[in-house]
């Protein structure tokens, strides 16, 4: 059983389509075979949405309770994941998401 939790992830979003859900489980989605080879995180945690990029928090009663990333650290962290996606070529604008996932 899983608690209702609040994502924080630096990178790009994808809405993830009926279809794709079982390469999401399977683990098979090319988005995320790619990101592992450019040693990027991903994250899937409803079958709506999938993050590609660098997982900052998880937070939530079964996770963080606080976070706090300083300004050299997020700078490093974006500059990463910016270099790392266009070497994966994968489509989006990296981006800083905050998004509260649903106890499903």
């Amino acid at each position: 059983m899983s608690a209702e939790s609040c994502v924080v992830f630096f990178g790009v979003r994808y809405e993830v389509a009926p279809h794709e859900i079982e390469g999401l489980e399977l683990r098979t989605d090319s988005r995320v075979i790619i990101a592992r080879d450019v040693r990027l995180q991903w994250y899937w945690g409803t079958d709506t949405v999938l993050f590609i990029g660098k997982q900052i928090a998880i937070m939530g009663i079964e996770g963080d309770l606080r976070v706090q990333v300083a300004g050299p650290e997020l700078n490093s962290i974006m500059s990463d994941v910016r270099a790392k996606l266009s070497q994966a070529r994968l489509d989006g604008e990296p981006m800083l998401h905050c998004e509260w996932q649903e106890d499903l």
